[in-house]
């Protein structure tokens, strides 16, 4: 996979759990993404990460999208910009 932008989100909301990493076991992290940097993204790795729901299309607005990555597992495929 090439390097994607995303855009860490923080939740206010200490009860919420997240998923699961499948490799590591540690729990993935939320982060945004834009249209721009999803379609960067292979069909294949979209259709697993839409049927796992950690893909979720239009969930903070209309162009950003909220997904769920491991920090640790992709450390060199993701980028994470400041807000």
């Amino acid at each position: 996979m090439n390097q994607i932008k995303v855009t860490k989100i923080f939740c206010l909301d200490e009860n919420i759990r997240y998923p699961k990493c499948h490799n590591c076991n540690k729990e993935l992290s939320p982060f945004k993404i834009n249209s721009e940097e999803l379609n960067k993204c292979t069909d294949k790795f979209l259709s697993i990460m839409i049927t796992l729901q950690y893909l979720r299309l239009n969930a903070i607005d209309k162009d950003s999208h909220l997904i769920f990555l491991c920090k640790h597992c992709l450390a060199n495929d993701i980028l994470i910009k400041n807000k």
